[in-house]
C-alpha cells in the first residue's frame, strides 16, 4: 500500500517557474511512515525522516540512519533525489488495491493509519473543500 499526502493546511508551497510545485511530502506505506523534505544544504539530496524505528530502512535499506531523541521525527537520513524517486516509484508500481483502506500487519500502525484516514475523510466533508 502507498499513499502520499501533501495537505495544503499543513504544508507551505513554493511555485517554481516551470509550474512544478515544491513541497514536503508524507508517505504512508503498509510498513513505514516517512516525511521527505528538501535537504538543507545540498539540492541533489532529500532528507528522509521517520518517527518510528526501522521505517526508513524498510524503504531505503542501504541507508545509514541518524537518531536525534529530541526531534519531532527522530530518525533521519539523506538520499539522492533519484534514489528516493526510484524507491517511491517501486511502491507505486506494486499498488494492488482498488479502494484505499489503510492496512498494516502491525496493530499499533493500523490504528494510527485508521486515525489518519478518519481525519482525511472529515476534510472531504468540510465546507472548506467546497469553496470555488
Amino acid at each position: 500500500m502507498f499513499q502520499a499526502v501533501t495537505h495544503p493546511f499543513l504544508l507551505s508551497y513554493l511555485s517554481l517557474p516551470d509550474g512544478i510545485v515544491e513541497s514536503p511530502m508524507y508517505v504512508f506505506t503498509d510498513n513505514a511512515f516517512l516525511s521527505i523534505l528538501a535537504h538543507a544544504s545540498d539540492e541533489r539530496l532529500l532528507e528522509v525522516r521517520a518517527r518510528y524505528s526501522g521505517d526508513i530502512e524498510r524503504t531505503f535499506p542501504e541507508s545509514e540512519v541518524a537518531f536525534n531523541a529530541g526531534a519531532d521525527f527522530p530518525y533521519s537520513t539523506s538520499v539522492s533525489r533519484e534514489r528516493a524517486a526510484e524507491r517511491i516509484a517501486l511502491r507505486v508500481q506494486h499498488v494492488g488495491y482498488h479502494h484505499f483502506n489503510p492496512t498494516s500487519e502491525e496493530p499499533w500502525r493500523q490504528s494510527i493509519y485508521e486515525q489518519v484516514e478518519s481525519i482525511l475523510l472529515m476534510s472531504h466533508q468540510s465546507p472548506m473543500t467546497n469553496k470555488e
